[in-house]
């Protein structure tokens, strides 16, 4: 088996309650253990811009949807900066979210391909090398969920999750860009092999 991978951009793609969070973690844990150099990174960011838009989706301050859109961009605009050194540095980039979220989540109240064309100058700085898309009905969603005990944040209504659910479906195959679809309802080590068997073969990780 070949090992002579190059660093890669990877992002993990979801609905609220898929899971994805945990793969990424699980996924480093993996990376770690293998000697392989990475960091984790997430978005919204922790970043000035990133802030405002975790305080937005926690309801701590109104911001309107177009207003989230171009926030998400800008935030994401910087990120691209931070993953091309670390990409450059020699360094695996693991994601929570990125450009995928903003045509799922932002879409519904604006036009999707205005805000696919805000984002199409970051996609000329980095795009992922390979995005795992988790899977999950908005039910079963929910239900993981409401055992956090915190209060819902902005998109975590059922019938959101629905529409993100299939714009996510939609948005995955519009994009053209290299993507693994994981049922997300499988157990959660079945998921973190599945991760691990296909960066093994298609991208050479010593996994």
């Amino acid at each position: 088996m070949k090992t002579d991978y190059k660093p890669s951009f990877i992002v993990f793609e979801g609905i609220d309650g898929s899971g994805k969070s945990t793969q990424v973690e699980r996924l480093s844990e993996r990376f770690t253990a293998a000697g392989i150099r990475h960091t984790c990174h997430r978005e919204p960011t922790d970043g000035p811009v990133g802030q405002l838009l975790r305080r937005a989706l926690a309801k701590d301050i109104p911001l309107d949807e177009l207003t989230l859109a171009l926030l998400f961009a800008a935030d994401r605009s910087e990120h691209a900066l931070i993953i091309q050194k670390e990409l450059a540095a020699g360094k695996t980039v693991l994601c929570d979210r990125h450009l995928l979220s903003s045509l799922a989540y932002n879409a519904p109240a604006l036009d999707g391909q205005w805000v696919h064309a805000i984002n199409t100058p970051i996609r000329e700085r980095v795009r992922p090398d390979i995005t795992f898309l988790f899977d999950l009905p908005a039910e079963e969603a929910l239900t993981r969920i409401s055992t956090r005990g915190d209060a819902p944040e902005h998109y975590e209504k059922r019938e959101v999750l629905q529409q993100v659910r299939a714009r996510y479906l939609h948005w995955s195959e519009a994009l053209k860009d290299p993507l693994l679809k994981i049922d997300a309802s499988l157990p959660i080590h079945e998921q973190t092999d599945l991760l691990c068997t296909y960066l093994k073969e298609v991208f050479h990780y010593p996994l």
